[in-house]
Parts: C-alpha cells; structure tokens; sequence
C-alpha cells in the first residue's frame, strides 16, 4: 500500500512516519521509500509517499493503528492517505484523531483498518 502525508511540511512528515512505522514489529522491513525525481529547482529526489508491503502477520491493522497513534502526535493540519493496491483510498486527518476520545480512536482505527485491509 502507498501512503502519503498532506501538511506544511510533507517530507519531514513522512520521515517522521517512517521513523515511527520502523519501532512496529510488524513493520519492520516492510517499509520503503518512494522518491520523487529530482527536478530543476531542487538538489535531489524528495521523499514522495511510503509503500508498505500488505501480507500476513496483521500488516494492515499495524498500519492503522500506527498511523492514528502517529497522527494523534501531530500539531496542526496533518492527513494521511492511504492507498492499497487496487486503488481504494482513505484519508485521516490529525485534527479528526487528536481529540478523540480512547473509544473514539479504536473505532477509528477499525474504520482505517476496514478501509485498508485487502479483501479476502
């Protein structure tokens, strides 16, 4: 699946996502980078989006639960997309998570996970 972050400053959140997606077990060695080539104006290739490797072993529900943790620590306009690979999308938003309520946010987690899980 491929994930994307909109906000003022995408690359250094994506960096910030990826360094939290590599503390989860089931992450681990299942992230990499995607990089936008480098155009005229800029020094080199920036990072894009992230691609994590869908599988077994709850790769799906560790992408759901880390993206709202991570959200959940983020000031101001931040909103992950997530897409898998035929296509479906979704979109969080920090402002949405940061306020929740601990139900609220299990729930929401079950709702990206529902969104991002492959279907069987």
């Amino acid at each position: 699946m491929r994930i994307e972050v909109e906000g003022s400053n995408p690359t250094a959140d994506l960096e910030s996502l990826r360094d939290w997606f590599a503390e989860v077990d089931e992450l681990r060695g299942r992230v990499d980078e995607i990089q936008a080539p480098a155009g005229a104006d800029k020094l080199g290739p920036l990072l894009e989006a992230l691609s994590v490797a869908a599988g077994s072993g709850g790769v799906a529900a560790a992408v759901a639960a880390s993206v709202i943790a991570w959200l959940r620590t983020r000031a101001g306009v931040v909103r992950v997309r997530v897409e898998r690979p035929d296509g479906t999308k979704v979109s969080v938003d920090a402002t949405s998570v940061r306020t929740q309520s601990p139900e609220a946010v299990r729930a929401q987690v079950e709702q990206l996970l529902s969104a991002i899980e492959p279907p069987r």
